[in-house]
């Protein structure tokens, strides 16, 4: 009779629920995730979590366009004229740059001397005997013609009266010009297609 009591008591004790064995006294058993590892098996390690991906915004740079300023004609083809002033006010410029320093304007009435031509400006020189630069907009630069002039050589015809500029057509010995000016030591022709530039009076007679 008493094995069989102290066999229900075992039995009741496995079977009973976490309170009971609270009350008992013994230890609940570990839940499943926090069994320990059997002796000699090291915990499995936690998977590292992947790196942030960090992505570089391209940056453009953006150059830079110089903008150069414009050079200074300093080739000067000789010339000999006295040119009267034609806008008041016109800058005087030291060499021939529109950057250049400004020394002083043309007057109303005035007549300036000019003793050469660049590719855009006139050269002439100041009473006080200083050399300087105008634009030939600023002066009476044509003197009207309106004659028929033989070609002696052949020459190219220029859009402006100096040697640095465009070439715009060519006209050959022994033909005949219409010559309707003259600039410095060049003639103003009109061609028969009604095109105007200028030759060199040496070219012709």
């Amino acid at each position: 009779m008493r094995r069989f009591t102290f066999v229900l008591l075992l039995a009741l004790t496995l079977t009973a629920p976490p309170a009971v064995r609270a009350q008992t006294g013994e230890p609940p058993p570990p839940p499943p995730s926090e069994v320990p590892p059997p002796a000699g098996v090291a915990p499995p390690e936690a998977a590292p979590a992947p790196a942030p991906v960090h992505h570089k915004k391209r940056v453009r740079h953006r150059r830079r366009r110089r903008v150069a300023a414009p050079a200074v004609e300093t080739l000067v083809e000789p010339a000999n004229a006295r040119l009267k002033v034609k806008t008041v006010g016109a800058p005087i410029y030291a060499r021939a740059s529109k950057r250049s320093e400004q020394i002083g304007t043309l007057s109303a009435g005035k007549y300036v001397q000019v003793t050469g031509s660049t590719k855009s400006y006139l050269q002439v020189q100041l009473k006080d005997g200083r050399t300087a630069y105008i634009e030939p907009s600023s002066v009476y630069l044509v003197t009207p013609y309106d004659k028929q002039f033989l070609l002696t050589a052949d020459s190219p015809v220029y859009a402006a009266p100096n040697e640095f500029s465009d070439k715009l057509a060519e006209v050959h010995r022994g033909k005949y010009i219409h010559v309707i000016g003259q600039a410095l030591s060049y003639l103003k022709i009109r061609m028969k297609d009604g095109v105007e530039g200028y030759v060199p009076m040496s070219a012709a007679q």
